[in-house]
Order: C-alpha cells, then sequence, then structure tokens
C-alpha cells in the first residue's frame, strides 16, 4: 500500500528533523527548508 510507505517515509523525515534540531535551532532549521 502506497500510503503506508508514504506515512514510513513522513515518519523518517520527522526523525530526521528531530535529530537535526538537535543541533541547530528551529527558526535556522525552518531557513533550511524554505519555510517562511
Amino acid at each position: 500500500m502506497e500510503d503506508k510507505e508514504e506515512l514510513e517515509d513522513i515518519a523518517d523525515f520527522d526523525q530526521a528533523m528531530l535529530d537535526k534540531s538537535k543541533k541547530i535551532p528551529w527558526s535556522d532549521g525552518k531557513k533550511d527548508l524554505g519555510l517562511k
């Protein structure tokens, strides 16, 4: 099922962002993603 794979990808992405946020301020993380 594609949905399950997509959810897993999202979970992996969330975990990566959590790991990254421990190293940098979240505001800088948003800039990396191009978010305002």
